[in-house]
């Protein structure tokens, strides 16, 4: 699909469905899945979920090995059937035509409040920062953003702000960004699809314990993995606010790895 004639700044379309639409118990809170999705494709969606979950826990699987963790540490925190904030994520960026200098960010720069997120797209956008550069909080210089170039029959597997927690920032999570595609590409609405993996509602959001894992020196009380979600939500709104924005719903259903209910929104 390409850009609309004379479109300057296309649009921003996300389907949200959460873990809780096919497995577990539904969010009362929730908006349900949309009238529009047929039967088969919700058929789609819940195979997507569970192959996302299988993807995941094997790379917990192995990351419990390497942090010399007892077996199922990590993975037992990520069972697909309890509940807990996963989602499976369809995003269209809208194209703009090639000439267009505005480059304007599709998700500003955030890490994800996931463990594990897998994301699938076909054209150019995601950023990172490139390995020496200097980043301050979320703020990274324009000359230091790297493009992240898709791959033919590759994902792209990140890791979360969870991750971080859990190992005290022995695993990092990497900051991001999605801007307009590059060169010929941007002309192209572009495509993605996210799994987020994330630890079980009840689960306590402190570092394990192992050889290799620094230890924590925190005081503070240790908080479930819901209420570190909340809290996630109301630090995007915070620097939204910052930033200037007032529909504070839509700023949280479109990202920085937040929780999210079900249902379309657009931009």
């Amino acid at each position: 699909m390409s850009a609309y004639e004379g479109q300057e700044s296309a649009d921003l379309e996300i389907l949200n469905i959460p873990q809780s639409e096919f497995f577990g118990t539904p969010d009362e809170n929730g908006k349900g899945l949309p009238e529009w999705l047929t039967p088969d494709d919700q058929i789609e969606f819940k195979q997507t979920l569970e192959c996302g979950n299988t993807i995941a826990r094997s790379v917990l699987s192995v990351l419990e090995q390497q942090l010399q963790l007892p077996l199922y540490s990590l993975t037992n925190l990520h069972n697909l059937t309890d509940a807990s904030g996963d989602f499976v994520r369809v995003i269209r960026y809208g194209g703009v035509p090639a000439f267009t200098v505005d480059q304007p960010e599709g998700f500003t720069p955030h890490r994800d409040a996931t463990s594990i997120t897998l994301l699938f797209n076909w054209i150019g956008g995601l950023q990172i920062p490139h390995a020496d550069a200097k980043v301050d909080g979320y703020v990274v210089q324009d000359e230091d953003w790297r493009w992240v170039k898709p791959e033919p029959g590759y994902a792209i597997v990140n890791l979360g702000d969870a991750m971080a927690i859990f190992t005290n920032n022995l695993l990092r999570s990497q900051i991001h960004r999605v801007v307009k595609a590059p060169g010929e590409q941007r002309q192209h609405d572009r495509f993605s699809i996210v799994l987020s993996t994330r630890p079980e509602n009840t689960s306590v959001m402190k570092a394990f314990e192992s050889p290799i894992i620094p230890r924590s020196e925190s005081s503070k009380e240790p908080i479930t993995s819901l209420e570190w979600g909340y809290q996630v939500v109301s630090r995007i709104q915070k620097r939204a606010v910052k930033r200037g924005a007032s529909d504070l719903h839509n700023v949280v259903n479109r990202g920085e790895g937040e929780k999210s209910n079900g249902g379309i929104s657009s931009q």
